[in-house]
């Protein structure tokens, strides 16, 4: 008798302690999650503040500098580094209602800077108003510099934390009220700058860049359907689910766990879009073909409703191929509207997805094509020691998310290949590519 009151006490201590372990495993793995996750936002902070430093000092060189291959090489860093601030400005856990004045100078400093370098590499040196600009931009700079810095020392200093700071953007608590109050006064100091003086071609578009999704908001529990069905993982286990906002956009973060292999995406509120997905499998055994890949790359976007896709470029590694695919309208490559897929070459399983850029620019486009210049008239503005292999009307992406209707010539010279991007209603040259073929896949530099 004595042994048989024994055992429920043994079995109920054992489910506890089995319940302790779970716990205690479930506690450690979103103790690494959350640590990666912060890890990614300081990461993306400490390089926007590099970014931001850079750009007062190339600004400083500029006004000071005297000669003018050097302004164009400053004035170009300068562009380029504003835009890549920008874009990691975008991907922080901050209300974006408080850098929106933020985003918007940094891209006017990216366009004012690009058209400026254009200026001097057509012999024009830089007016007395010009000067005058830059140097109003190095001072608004360099107080965006100085709240960045004491934002980042804040946190530093009192143990506040960017991912704690996305999970509590919305409930107003004391420490991470106190550290967003530095990018508000951010913008409200940029609010202080004269618009008017520069207003690029694109910033307004970038001001108010969203997602151009439709449809009606989802609830956690929709999501995480979603993501069950739209990757096929339906016997997955949930492993959490949380509101975040990824550039600009109200979504959810849903996390899978299907059998080991931990899959993660995400996906807007509004419309239940998928922005994109990751898998952590491996692909230990190479079973299927590079070409069988990218047909079931292709296959998976028709399934779901995603159609008039073209592949573009490919890239192999670690038996997985990774397919870029962009958007054609009336034989026209529309390379904005970009989605890339990946493919294990073990299983054919979608491991990867992405659709930001398509989320971002899809929409039908006027490509009126009057007036465009004949697709002889575009190889005549090449070299004449490239050989043309072929041509295709296209739509580029610029600078600050604009679009050009291009022609793209593959041009072949000696053992080299190049895509040369000939704007179709002017005959400029508007960007020029090479092409790297090697045997894991296609590369454009």
């Amino acid at each position: 008798m004595k042994n048989k009151n024994v055992v429920p006490y043994v079995v109920l201590s054992g489910l506890l302690i089995i319940s302790f372990l779970w716990g205690y495993g479930q506690y450690n793995k979103n103790r690494q999650y959350n640590i990666y996750l912060e890890n990614q936002y300081q990461r993306m902070f400490a390089d926007m503040v590099v970014n931001l430093e850079d750009i007062q000092s190339n600004l400083a060189k500029t006004i000071v500098s005297s000669t003018s291959n050097e302004k164009v090489m400053l004035l170009s860093d300068i562009s380029n580094l504003s835009y890549d601030a920008q874009e990691k400005l975008c991907q922080l856990p901050v209300a974006g209602s408080q850098l929106l004045k933020t985003q918007k100078f940094l891209s006017q400093i990216g366009d004012l800077s690009k058209a400026l370098a254009q200026k001097n590499l057509n012999g024009r040196i830089l007016s007395t108003e010009e000067l005058n600009v830059l140097e109003e931009l190095h001072n608004y700079s360099n107080e965006i510099t100085k709240e960045l810095i004491v934002a980042q020392r804040y946190m530093e200093d009192n143990g506040v934390s960017l991912y704690g700071m996305n999970r509590e953007i919305n409930k107003e608590l004391g420490a991470t009220k106190v550290n967003t109050d530095n990018f508000a006064y951010m913008d409200e100091r940029i609010q202080q700058y004269p618009t008017l003086i520069y207003d690029g071609p694109f910033s307004e578009h970038i001001g108010d860049r969203n997602f151009q999704v439709t449809g009606k908001e989802i609830s956690k529990d929709m999501a995480i359907e979603k993501a069950k069905s739209f990757f096929n993982y339906r016997k997955a286990k949930v492993e959490r689910v949380e509101d975040i906002k990824y550039m600009n956009e109200k979504s959810y973060l849903v996390v899978l766990n299907n059998n080991g292999n931990r899959i993660s995406s995400a996906i807007t509120k509004k419309g239940g879009h998928v922005i994109w997905m990751l898998s952590n499998e491996e692909g230990l055994k190479k079973k299927f073909s590079r070409e069988e890949a990218i047909k079931k790359a292709k296959d998976f976007l028709d399934t779901k409703g995603i159609k008039n896709m073209a592949t573009t470029y490919y890239m192999e590694y670690d038996n997985q191929v990774v397919v870029n695919f962009a958007y054609e309208q009336d034989k026209v490559i529309i390379y904005p509207d970009l989605i890339k897929v990946k493919i294990s070459l073990e299983n054919g399983n979608v491991l990867g997805y992405e659709s930001q850029g398509y989320l971002f620019n899809h929409k039908n486009r006027d490509l009126n094509k009057e007036g465009l210049i004949g697709e002889k008239q575009a190889i005549s503005r090449l070299s004449s020691r490239g050989v043309v292999e072929s041509s295709r009307l296209t739509v580029i992406p610029t600078d600050a998310y604009g679009e050009k209707l291009c022609y793209e010539l593959k041009v072949t010279y000696k053992k080299d290949t190049f895509l040369i991007y000939i704007n179709a209603l002017t005959g400029m040259e508007e960007k020029i590519l090479q092409v790297i073929v090697k045997d894991d896949g296609v590369l454009v530099l």
